[in-house]
């Protein structure tokens, strides 16, 4: 992952592609201005806020009253600094742009998959070879689990004949 000034991100994805056949390019983003025109008024709000409550410090008479003034007002700047922080974080992350690159090595049969305008003897060709792959897959996953499966085998079969003789004796005798 990187992040890029956005008027330079243009001229990167343009030189990575040339680079490499590009299979799958997705692009997002975001739109934040109303979150940004929202937070931007509430902070000019609980400036002024916190402006009038300061005015109130020098009027106040109890300890009292001097605490609950002093709550709110930590109350109050508590919330700037949030809606302050997040503003920076927003003029951050609007100034780049986030650029997420997956680099894979394709086969030359996925390769052709993403292909247009490819002949249909050379299409034909590689949905076979990818068909003869797979069921050499299939015979490899096969003989890999006959192999996992066969210690277990053994073991039943060393519990399970002598009890199926036992019982077959004892059926015979009854019989």
């Amino acid at each position: 992952m990187l992040r890029l000034p956005v008027d330079q991100s243009a001229s990167f994805l343009q030189e990575i592609e040339s680079y490499g056949n590009v299979m799958y390019r997705s692009v997002h983003g975001q739109d934040v201005t109303v979150e940004y025109v929202d937070n931007d008024a509430r902070l000019r709000n609980l400036a002024k806020h916190e402006e009038r409550l300061l005015s109130l410090y020098d009027q106040v008479q109890t300890i009292e009253d001097m605490l609950k003034l002093e709550a709110e007002l930590s109350r109050i700047r508590e919330q700037i600094e949030t809606i302050h922080s997040r503003q920076q974080y927003l003029e951050r992350v609007t100034s780049t742009v986030r650029v997420t690159l997956d680099l894979i090595q394709v086969e030359e049969k996925e390769y052709l998959s993403f292909q247009e305008n490819k002949p249909l003897w050379e299409e034909a060709w590689a949905g076979f070879k990818q068909s003869v792959n797979a069921i050499g897959r299939l015979a490899q996953r096969g003989v890999v689990l006959f192999v996992t499966v066969l210690p277990y085998l053994f073991a039943v079969a060393l519990v399970g004949i002598p009890v199926y003789a036992i019982l077959y004796r004892w059926r015979s005798r009854k019989a």
